[in-house]
């Protein structure tokens, strides 16, 4: 058996504009378009062919939402950018600081609260994000003073709507626009066939370019970006690890919408990897004797420097495979062995 794993090195080694920057700048542009501003040639032809459409209209509708997690994302792409930076962002990274940094307000906040003080001095970096997230402040005068009533029902679902919206743009722009990108390089070391491929991509990229018969069996892990889509109906995951002690995971979950783990359950995404690996570790118990590997190959082929998940890469490497090779899109050969 031949196991590919695909990360988001694969797409951009094919030329594809898959990066959350890259998000983005659409998002940008559409915003100049929709104001009637000239954007970028390759945007305005795009946008000028869907206009009038749903898909038009729903961009409207996400963007037209207070959402604050998507001017958040925003406000730190072009701050980074203006000051003569790549314009890097990971929405996974800065989800978990928002998150995390919420946490440790909320805590506080509790604490503060069980004293009967309600004039609550937070750390600057917390405050900070409290302010640029936080629907409600509980005082008028823009400082933030404490929780208000209903903050579970309030600031954490309007988090969740915004997340929600960000994800379904994002949908949007890897189904409407990425997917109408010609893609003219093809990558050698593709020819080789293989059974099994394990996607934490939302694109269907090798599919499309190396298997239109689709004589692979596939598993997206994090969801695949759809057309016939919506807000509510959006399987990708976007969010993050699980990051509280385990005796603190039950007790607290106001942020748990955040979490990856959660949103596969929730978004019921395929995890018929874990059915193919227990079955390849089976069959590799059976035959140890022979030093016969159950997986022939398994080649991972991620954006340099990203890392598989510890949770799929234990479980992979498990597999004892006869041939592992590690590729990213800037080298391809960074392991072989």
């Amino acid at each position: 058996m031949e196991i590919l794993v695909l990360g988001n090195g694969f797409d951009l080694a094919h030329g594809l504009p898959t990066k959350y920057a890259d998000f983005l700048i659409f998002i940008q542009a559409f915003f100049d378009f929709h104001a009637g501003r000239q954007c970028k040639e390759e945007y305005q032809q795009f946008f000028t062919a869907i206009k009038g459409t749903s898909v038009y209209d729903e961009i409207v509708e996400h963007i037209s939402t207070n959402n604050r997690l998507l001017k958040y994302f925003l406000n730190i792409f072009e701050e980074r950018c203006g000051r003569g930076k790549t314009g890097w962002i990971d929405f996974e990274s800065e989800i978990g600081n928002i998150v995390k940094r919420l946490e440790v307000a909320k805590q506080i906040v509790l604490q503060e609260n069980e004293k009967a003080n309600q004039n609550v001095q937070l750390p600057f970096r917390v405050q900070e994000i409290a302010n640029a997230i936080l629907l409600e402040q509980k005082n008028g005068t823009g400082e933030f003073g404490y929780f208000p009533e209903g903050f579970e029902e309030g600031n954490v679902s309007a988090l969740v709507d915004g997340l929600k919206r960000l994800t379904r743009l994002l949908e949007i722009y890897l189904s409407e626009y990425v997917d109408r990108i010609e893609i003219k390089k093809r990558l050698p070391e593709c020819k080789e066939k293989y059974t099994h491929v394990i996607s934490f991509n939302y694109t269907n990229t090798y599919q499309k370019l190396y298997d239109p018969s689709e004589s692979s069996i596939y598993c997206y892990i994090h969801g695949e970006a759809r057309k016939d889509s919506s807000k509510d109906l959006c399987n990708m995951v976007l969010g993050i690890d699980e990051y509280l002690p385990l005796g603190a995971r039950d007790s607290n979950n106001s942020f748990e919408w955040f979490k990856k783990f959660y949103q596969r359950i929730y978004k019921w995404t395929d995890t018929n990897y874990i059915d193919w690996i227990n079955g390849f570790l089976d069959i590799y118990e059976r035959l140890k004797r022979t030093a016969m590997p159950p997986c022939n190959a398994l080649h991972i082929y991620v954006e340099f420097g990203e890392i598989p998940t510890i949770e799929y890469y234990n479980s992979l490497a498990a597999m004892n495979s006869e041939r592992f090779v590690i590729s990213s899109n800037d080298d391809f050969a960074l392991l072989n062995s």
